[in-house]
């Protein structure tokens, strides 16, 4: 528990200092069609899918960041609609760095655990693959156009 208590701390102080909280975080994203029936038992109550039904399926790499040290990431943000508002909602998230999974998990919330991530990044083209259990969760590859600053 100290050694936890000890982790949490600097990533906290640093936030509260104002300093960056990931540096040169490298993502692949896909905004995809979800079939409405089978997306919907994900939902909680209340929650409906905005319409076109949608998510954005991602692979992340952080390489430098005041959480802990290199880590990747993967998921899924449901499109949604609760009354007039529209947002995303995250029904699956996966990570291979315990620390940041307790951080993402106990303080923001999000439904993270365990798995492999796979990311190749060669400065042209990115393939990025994740499973949890021996379960393959996504398959991705993109070719690299112009750097964004």
């Amino acid at each position: 528990m100290n050694q936890l208590i000890k982790d949490l701390r600097i990533p906290i102080g640093l936030a509260s200092l104002g300093n960056k909280l990931y540096h040169n975080a490298q993502y692949l994203t896909a905004v995809v069609e979800v079939d409405e029936k089978a997306m919907q038992r994900w939902l909680p109550s209340g929650m409906k899918l905005a319409q076109p039904a949608r998510a954005d399926l991602f692979c992340a790499y952080f390489p430098d960041n005041v959480y802990t040290g290199a880590y990747h990431e993967a998921g899924l943000f449901v499109h949604i609609k609760v009354g007039r508002k529209y947002g995303i909602f995250c029904p699956w998230m996966i990570l291979d760095d315990d620390r940041a999974m307790i951080i993402g998990r106990e303080l923001l919330g999000y439904p993270k655990k365990l798995g492999n991530i796979r990311w190749d990044n060669d400065g042209s083209r990115i393939i990025a693959n994740a499973s949890r259990r021996g379960t393959a969760l996504l398959d991705m590859e993109a070719t690299l156009g112009e750097v964004l600053q």
